[in-house]
């Protein structure tokens, strides 16, 4: 007799269904807050964007206070995913420590800049006032998970020698501080993109400092030194190579620049000359024009007294 084909359970399509539709909703949410900002998001909006009725927004979601919290912190959880997973690339110690470190460096900036992490800070930054749980949410499941999980690898590390004797605590929150710390300003408080090479130099330069100061010790207890300054491919002479480049391009935009204005001035001074030139045959011409005609009229007023003087002789000798 054959055996009888199991059927899935009903109700767990529709549980599994019913959390689907939810975290559609809420990736909606986040959206449209992030497009709109809290007091411009409408529900409707929200709605439309999940492609789902405004009724069943409310059926998971009772109103939207409750809708922008809970989109908050969702999508907060997809950013530390994204910052744990980056922090993976140091589970194993061995290796290039420079390159495994900028490579995590770089993969947390990666997550920083993405436009989600962006968007979760300058709501945070607006809203955080009138809700304060999300960002306390972000900043206990958030930060201080990346933080944990950072400390642990860099733990490692210390005992493998890799790194000096340090707290990992605190050389986590350092590294991650290199990092984010020159971030507000280069993405103008999460408006900017940031270019990917200029999240590279970012990672390279935060790594050299960190190795300053968390680097193995030698025999004496001092860190191991970096790289010369000045090695082919360090970072010091990656950085002075592109504030060269960056030197000789200001400077060939200043010479340009004189030389225009340069031009322009002599551009003026042809047209103020040639002006002044204008005025003065303009002026000439016209003290030549006075002059004949007050020659004219001083050879009219001669022939008039001649005439004058012959019509009198005449009648004098009648």
């Amino acid at each position: 007799m054959a055996a009888a084909r199991t059927s899935p359970e009903p109700g767990r399509d529709v549980s599994r269904g019913r959390i689907d539709k939810r975290e559609a909703i809420l990736d909606a949410a986040f959206t449209v807050f992030a497009r709109q900002g809290y007091a411009q998001a409408c529900v409707k909006e929200i709605a439309k964007e999940a492609g789902v009725a405004k009724p069943t927004v409310y059926n998971h979601l009772n109103d939207k206070a409750t809708l922008f919290r809970e989109a908050m912190v969702a999508a907060a959880g997809r950013v530390v995913a994204e910052d744990l997973a980056a922090v993976e690339a140091l589970a194993v110690p061995d290796g290039d420590l420079r390159a495994r470190l900028e490579d995590t460096g770089h993969r947390l900036l990666q997550a920083h800049c993405h436009e989600r992490s962006r968007a979760l800070r300058r709501l945070l930054h607006a809203e955080g006032a009138r809700f304060p749980e999300p960002l306390e949410v972000v900043r206990g499941r958030g930060a201080g998970r990346v933080t944990e999980a950072l400390a642990g690898r860099l733990a490692r590390l210390i005992l493998a020698g890799r790194l000096r004797a340090a707290d990992p605590e605190t050389a986590a929150e350092q590294f991650l501080a290199l990092l984010t710390g020159p971030m507000e300003a280069r993405t103008a408080m999460g408006a900017r993109a940031v270019p990917d090479d200029e999240l590279r130099a970012v990672a390279r330069a935060a790594v050299d400092t960190f190795l300053r100061a968390f680097g193995p010790e030698t025999g004496d207890g001092a860190p191991v030194p970096p790289e010369p300054r000045g090695a082919a491919g360090s970072p010091e002479t990656r950085n002075a190579e592109t504030r060269n480049a960056e030197t000789r391009n200001a400077e060939t935009r200043n010479a340009e620049t004189r030389n225009a204005e340069t031009r322009n001035a002599e551009t003026r001074n042809a047209e103020t000359r040639n002006a002044e030139t204008r005025n003065a045959e303009t002026r000439n011409a016209e003290t030549r024009n006075a002059e004949t005609r007050n020659a004219e009229t001083r050879n009219a007023e001669t022939r008039n007294a001649e005439t004058r003087n012959a019509v009198a002789g005449s009648a004098a000798a009648r």
